[in-house]
């Protein structure tokens, strides 16, 4: 089975444009005939579903759908079928039909988007499959729809909060690169054919030479680090560097919000404490946080409390363990876990709003100093220059 786009004209003649999910083309042609469709021609869109990607607020979106249709009780195929045809996203449309065909066969909703790894995670399959069971699918897509929400909000603030000084600090490096690569050597030429390079030509070229060579180490040292704190199994060494430096523990404090979001939503499911908090883990990417977060799953196999298993992770502080064991004693620990990732959340954009209105002026800083320095070293020697050709 395949996604095919068509044109095709109806019974009073107007083209329309559609998309559809058969075995092949003559399928097409047949099912479009069934519905007094005329065929013009159609395509599959191998290209388009190669390079679409699947964003958050795509599956937010049907999500949303699904929700409300669920609440004025359309039947599961047809929800699907309806979210398929309405969405922009290519990919997604894809995998929405196939859903269709598999529910239509008989295989329950999360057991068909488990064959869609790459586009629905293992917390949406199991909250859709812990919904299932107790037959309340729009509570899940509530859920859903407000996990993928908040992590939309999220997203999207920290992405405006870095946006301009990222923007400013790309702005000069290709100032830089330009000047050096294209502006620099001309001027060097044309001082040659003098017979008389600047003093203030070499010192540029002097310095950004070794600015360069800085640059260039520090990457390399960077890189160095990265691989090394991933390879090693115990990275207490790295870890207590990497939490001394802000923008690192900005992310700690992010990805530790964003583990206890998915617990939250899980748990509000239905899910087990234990397989929650798997799931939750092996949704993280791939780092020290999530090799630390490794260590709650046995504490947790033994029935110890959440609050308690997470005091054995170096990142999380003791105001979040506190707060969770007051929602624990208040059986209220989902609500809790709710609350412990917005106050991280909001304490990390709250750091992250401090950097850059740091950042801003000193970047706007950098940009006046380099005009002021390409001024003085680069226009000033060039102007002295053919103010000496005038006067002879």
């Amino acid at each position: 089975m395949s996604l095919y786009y068509y044109k095709a004209y109806t019974v009073d003649q107007k083209i329309i444009k559609g998309a559809t999910f058969c075995a092949h083309s003559q399928a097409l042609y047949t099912t479009l005939k069934d519905q007094n469709l005329r065929l013009i021609k159609s395509w599959r869109p191998v290209i388009a579903c190669f390079f679409s990607t699947v964003t958050l607020k795509d599956l937010k979106d049907w999500v949303y759908f699904s929700k409300i249709l669920l609440k004025n009780n359309v039947p599961l195929r047809e929800i699907l079928s309806l979210t398929a045809e309405q969405t922009t996203n290519c990919k997604l449309k894809e995998t929405l039909y196939h859903t269709l065909y598999d529910v239509e066969h008989g295989i329950p909703l999360s057991k068909a988007i488990e064959k869609h790894e790459k586009i629905f995670t293992h917390i949406t399959v199991l909250t859709l499959g812990m919904a299932e069971q107790t037959g309340n699918l729009v509570s899940a897509f509530e859920h859903l729809y407000d996990y993928f929400d908040h992590q939309l909000m999220i997203k999207n603030k920290i992405s405006s909060a870095i946006r301009y000084p990222l923007f400013v600090f790309l702005f000069l490096i290709l100032m830089i690169i330009g000047l050096n690569t294209i502006f620099v050597p001309e001027l060097i030429d044309f001082f040659q054919s003098a017979d008389h390079v600047p003093d203030s030509l070499n010192l540029w070229f002097a310095i950004f030479d070794n600015i360069y060579i800085l640059v260039l180490s520090i990457s390399v040292i960077f890189l160095a680090f990265a691989v090394g704190s991933k390879a090693a199994k115990n990275a207490y060494f790295f870890d207590k560097i990497l939490l001394k430096i802000p923008f690192a523990k900005i992310a700690y404090d992010l990805q530790i919000a964003n583990f206890l979001s998915c617990l939250s939503l899980l748990l509000a499911s239905g899910t087990d404490l234990k397989e929650a908090s798997k799931t939750s883990i092996h949704n993280m990417k791939k780092g020290i946080i999530k090799n630390s977060l490794h260590n709650i799953e046995p504490l947790l196999q033994k029935g110890h409390s959440l609050s308690f298993a997470l005091m054995s992770v170096l990142y999380i502080d003791n105001v979040t363990i506190r707060f969770l064991k007051i929602g624990e004693k208040a059986g209220e620990q989902s609500k809790h876990l709710v609350m412990c990732s917005q106050i991280l959340f909001d304490k990390s954009y709250y750091k992250i709003n401090q950097l850059t209105s740091i950042l801003q002026p000193v970047c706007l800083l950098l940009i006046g100093g380099l005009l002021l320095w390409v001024a003085t070293t680069l226009i000033t020697p060039l102007y002295t220059q053919f103010s000496g050709v005038v006067n002879a």
